[in-house]
């Protein structure tokens, strides 16, 4: 049997086992500066140590660095002999069975140079993602394939490099391990579903009410809603101001049409809102105008205001909810919310309660359920009133 003293006495009377094994653990953790990319003064070091990662066909030399080593440090680790070298990575083995440390105490810099290695040779996954448009009159979702990763199997080459050392060889080739994308094709493809859209029309001919749907759509085109989160409309599109490119148009103000900067958004509010309603989702926060709104029956207008009256919008679906707009060349204005599939189909209903002239009413709305072609159930959301409008005629 041989005597460990007889290959590690200098390195016992220093600093004993323990203290020889945290100079190792601090070398892998980076302490000594990694691989060195020319030759030594001592040929006989250098070609003692060298070892070569095969890569993709490719040979990459690895020559380890000893330079911050005495020479006393440098032959309690062998570096000159390799039989003896291999004998030592076993002994560290038995103390401390960490593949990694062991190949680090006796090649210091390995781990510098296997994540140079791999930042190079390494591909991280993709996710498998949807993209959303419009193919003529439809909206649609297409879904875009995702990608699997690399990155060394550091585990499996420090196995195959000891067993090569051992046989006298200094070459390894160095092997993969496949990362997997965390959404695959089938897990994003279920939350392909027009769960419910919605569409309102505009005069384009009003240049400036226009300009102002089309920058709050171009705010909340490609949104995603994660299950349970809250979506506010005025967080999304932002303060409507003319610093922010929004032009004057006219707003309902106190009961009265006035001249008002970012004039047309509530019809995008409102168009966003009826298409959440036959979605399924949850209206958190909904408020209604102080006059009728000719884009939509009443009882189904959405009015907001930045900093004051908000419409806030929760994905109580269970998956990731995405939100597509649009407006056309004719003013045809739409929102889309995809999803997982929608169990019902979900549908409106505004029911006039009393009519005093003028444009005001008061109204109740509801929602109708219906599954396989059979209504379910019909639930009242709330009931309006609207001012009358001083612009009619009696």
């Amino acid at each position: 049997m041989k005597n460990v003293s007889d290959f590690n006495t200098s390195v016992i009377r220093a600093l004993g086992i323990l203290g020889a094994f945290c100079l190792c653990l601090l070398a892998f953790s980076g302490i000594f500066s990694g691989f060195s990319v020319c030759g030594y003064a001592n040929a006989e070091e250098t070609e003692a140590s060298r070892l070569i990662f095969v890569c993709e066909g490719r040979k990459f030399v690895f020559e380890p660095d000893y330079s911050g080593l005495s020479e006393e440090e440098k032959s309690a680790r062998r570096i000159y002999d390799e039989k003896g070298r291999t004998e030592l990575i076993d002994e560290i083995l038995t103390l401390i069975p960490d593949s990694a440390a062991a190949l680090e105490y006796v090649f210091c810099g390995l781990g510098n140079f296997l994540d140079k290695l791999d930042s190079r040779f390494s591909e991280n996954p993709v996710n498998a993602f949807l993209a959303f448009g419009f193919r003529g009159d439809k909206a649609e979702a297409r879904l875009v394939g995702g990608k699997n990763g690399r990155k060394i199997d550091r585990q499996e080459l420090y196995k195959r490099l000891i067993m090569k050392l051992k046989s006298e060889v200094y070459s390894v080739k160095v092997p993969f391990k496949t990362l997997y994308p965390t959404e695959n094709d089938e897990s994003v493809l279920r939350e392909s579903f027009v769960r419910g859209e919605f569409s309102t029309y505009c005069n384009t001919a009003n240049e400036n009410r226009t300009h102002n749907i089309r920058l709050a759509l171009s705010a909340l085109d490609g949104i995603k809603l994660a299950p349970g989160e809250i979506f506010s409309f005025n967080g999304i599109v932002g303060e409507r101001c003319e610093r922010r490119g929004y032009r004057v148009s006219k707003v309902i103000n106190n009961g009265e049409y006035a001249e008002g900067v970012g004039g047309g958004v509530c019809q995008v509010s409102t168009t966003l809102y009826n298409a959440a309603l036959v979605a399924g989702l949850e209206i958190t926060e909904r408020h209604r105008h102080t006059l009728r709104s000719g884009y939509v029956e009443a009882g189904f207008d959405a009015m907001v205001n930045y900093g004051g009256a908000d419409l806030r919008i929760k994905n109580s679906t269970g998956g990731n909810v995405y939100i597509l707009t649009d407006m056309n060349s004719d003013g045809r204005i739409r929102a889309v919310f995809f999803g997982m599939k929608n169990p019902c189909v979900i549908t409106r209903e505004s029911v006039l309660i009393a009519d005093y002239g003028k444009g005001s009413v008061r109204t109740d709305s509801y929602l109708v359920y219906t599954e396989n072609g059979k209504v379910v159930k019909r639930v009242k959301i709330h009931g309006d009133y609207y001012y009358p409008n001083p612009s009619l005629a009696d």
